[in-house]
């Protein structure tokens, strides 16, 4: 059985490896209101042009792995839609790769039981293919400062979690 206290480290370094950094980063420059600049300020043209998309993810994978990577605080913009209500947006596309993430954590990782990395493996690429078959946008619920408590109150519940 596996040591409880490190259960999590393969799916952190999953998040950390250079390569899921950058698919998830094309997946947001393919989103078409990447064109926004987010709660930092920034557009996906802004990251490429000033500095560089491998510089702005190993800066990324830096801060996550020091534990020093804090998102910013949400942004609502009501945006008019034809026929429609408006919809409220929070802007930060980092926000919604970690949402991305965590439906991937509770839908497939936390329901299965992998014997091996590779399983482990087939499952995340299996999940990922039915996602882009039928992709869905995000609906926020709950403010960064409400998940971020529960984030650390689990944390602190899980021995060796120094992340």
């Amino acid at each position: 059985m596996a040591d409880p206290g490190r259960r999590f480290d393969d799916l952190f370094n999953f998040v950390c490896d250079p390569a899921t950094l950058f698919v998830a980063f094309d997946r947001v420059a393919g989103n078409t209101g990447s064109r926004t600049p987010g709660v930092d300020g920034l557009t996906v043209a802004d990251v490429e042009e000033r500095v560089g998309i491998p510089g702005f993810l190993d800066d990324l994978r830096a801060q996550l792995r020091q534990g020093a990577f804090r998102p910013q605080p949400l942004r609502e913009r009501k945006i008019p839609k034809p026929g429609m209500h408006f919809t409220a947006t929070y802007s930060s596309w980092l926000n919604q790769v970690e949402r991305w993430f965590g439906l991937l954590t509770d839908q497939k990782l936390r329901r299965g039981v992998h014997r091996s990395i590779q399983a482990l493996e087939k499952d995340i690429r299996g999940w990922i293919a039915a996602w882009n078959a039928n992709p869905r946008p995000f609906n926020w619920t709950k403010a960064a400062d409400e998940i971020f408590e529960r984030l650390a109150s689990y944390l602190q519940r899980i021995p060796g979690s120094a992340h």
